[in-house]
């Protein structure tokens, strides 16, 4: 899969403008997160993209997620949903879906875990296509294999008017 690189700053300005919409407009601003910026490093497939952004909501409790596969997709920024919160992590998963990948195969979902270490500013992310893709013919393929990623993030703060 080929996706147009928007690179980490047209992700950013993306996300914002999904996310925030028409809210940021002249006046104070206030912290309502934390964003992430994430490089991440994977081997396996495409399904993960070199940069990742996060914006950890703690006003709305809302998490979203934008990379290049994403706005490939979708056009903005996705909702993530949080499984899991401590001191010390947070993880969490996205999905979305239908796409058509490269070879023509349409996948019904893809599903992403990530974990991220609010200490270290660590991440991992496990990518999950469903396994009920299927081609022109509408034979299935076995999405059975798991896409995994790691990377360091380094953090921003989330703010709106």
């Amino acid at each position: 899969m080929k996706f147009r690189r928007f690179g980490i700053v047209g992700s950013a300005i993306l996300l914002l403008l999904g996310v925030w919409g028409g809210a940021m407009q002249a006046g104070t601003r206030e912290k309502v997160g934390t964003g992430y910026l994430c490089r991440m490093h994977s081997r396996t497939g495409n399904w993960i993209a070199p940069d990742i952004l996060i914006v950890d909501n703690r006003k709305t409790g809302k998490l979203y997620v934008s990379d290049e596969v994403i706005l490939a997709f979708k056009g903005k920024a996705v909702e993530g949903v949080v499984s899991q919160r401590g001191a010390n992590r947070i993880a969490f998963t996205w999905t979305f879906g239908p796409v058509v990948d490269g070879r023509k195969m349409v996948v019904e979902a893809v599903k992403y875990r990530a974990s991220l270490d609010l200490n270290t500013k660590a991440v991992r992310v496990i990518v999950q296509p469903d396994g009920k893709s299927r081609g022109r013919t509408g034979g299935h393929v076995d999405n059975n294999s798991d896409f995994r990623g790691t990377g360091s993030c380094s953090t921003f703060d989330a703010v709106a008017s």
